[in-house]
């Protein structure tokens, strides 16, 4: 359920606030809040990995300087923006090829 939760931010901060509520709860009767910490742990390298994949990195890739992580960024950015300028010339050549089919239609057949 840890996992699932992070998948969404409201469900995430929902599942952290329950997990630290819970923690607080069971270290007020004295009882081990072991499982609640290693849950919300969970839940921060789920959150912490999602968000170096979305910026183009690699769960290993902690160790990295901080300069060969922008790189790594940045080259993640530009194959991204690339990626979006092809689907996009793609698309207006899709349109525009649809519009010239038109065209014709109306030319041949509006005589």
């Amino acid at each position: 359920m840890t996992i699932r939760a992070a998948a969404n931010l409201l469900t995430r901060e929902v599942k952290r606030a329950d997990l630290g509520d819970n923690l607080v709860q069971l270290e007020r009767q004295g009882k081990s809040g072991a499982e609640y910490r290693r849950r919300l742990h969970l839940l921060e390298e789920v959150v912490s990995d999602k968000q170096e994949a979305a910026a183009g990195l690699e769960p290993g890739d902690a160790d990295l300087t901080s300069e060969a992580r922008l790189a790594r960024i940045d080259a993640a950015r530009r194959a991204l923006r690339s990626q979006y300028t092809a689907r996009v010339a793609k698309r207006s050549l899709v349109v525009l090829f649809g519009l010239a089919i038109v065209g014709a239609f109306y030319l041949i057949f509006m005589q």
